[in-house]
């Protein structure tokens, strides 16, 4: 006697959740790669130091700049990320010139001021910076600039930190200034008693504080100048080495 077998249905696995999942998944990961961490990159540099500074102003300058429509969402987010690490910068580091400059709105008049020493920028007024493969990359919509370093004179920058809701704090930058005064004063006192006294370590010591204080506060020709002038006191090679 022939058995007949009756069909077994097979449970199919619904395949419309893979989709729903890679659609999900898509746009969590074009957002997260649209804006540049800026706090990862700059690890790199000292907290304090000017190079780290410059390059915030940078990126936050060409950045407010791009005119894509498309772009300017992300531009516009990692500016004002670039413009308050500058702004900590500057108030940690009690660097009033830079921070009256780019936050009080002084840039044009500090430019014309400063158009033979190139105070502004640090060193001189015709030295160009480089904005990092990484950034350019995530600035360019066009992509061009992905594959390669861009140049920018620091004198040709353009800087609206209002935009973002960033207002210069003039009571902050007075006290921060008086400070520094202060500060000052105590240091190139040591400076004179060490050279009444004649003693070499003394005034290579307190030539070095005076270098640190300029650095941390922008005026690089000056921080440079009492550098070199520890040179002039040091007594042995390991002591020569950390000046040069």
């Amino acid at each position: 006697m022939a058995m007949e077998l009756e069909p077994i249905e097979m449970p199919v696995a619904a395949s419309s959740p893979a989709p729903a999942a890679a659609t999900e998944s898509g746009p969590t990961t074009s957002s997260s790669s649209d804006l540049f961490d800026l706090e990862t990159y700059f690890l790199r540099y000292e907290s304090n130091s000017e190079t780290r500074l410059q390059r915030l102003l940078l990126v936050a300058s060409v950045s407010q700049s791009q005119s894509s429509s498309q772009q300017s969402a992300r531009s516009d987010r990692m500016a004002e990320q670039a413009y308050r690490m500058a702004e900590r910068q500057c108030r940690d580091a009690s660097n009033v010139r830079t921070y009256r400059q780019v936050f009080g709105g002084q840039v044009a008049a500090a430019a014309a001021a400063g158009s033979g020493s190139g105070e502004a920028a640090g060193g001189s007024p015709s030295a160009v910076m480089m904005i990092p493969p990484e950034v350019s990359g995530g600035l360019d919509n066009s992509g061009k600039n992905a594959a390669s370093t861009t140049s920018v004179n620091p004198a040709s920058l353009d800087h609206n930190p209002s935009k973002y809701g960033l207002s210069f704090d003039a009571i902050s930058a007075t006290t921060a200034d008086h400070s520094s005064q202060m500060h000052l004063q105590t240091l190139e006192a040591r400076l004179s008693q060490a050279q009444s006294h004649l003693a070499k370590e003394a005034i290579r010591t307190a030539h070095l504080a005076l270098a640190e204080h300029y650095r941390l506060r922008g005026d690089l020709r000056q921080s440079l100048r009492h550098l070199l002038r520890s040179r002039d006191f040091c007594t042995n090679t390991r002591q020569s080495g950390t000046v040069c």
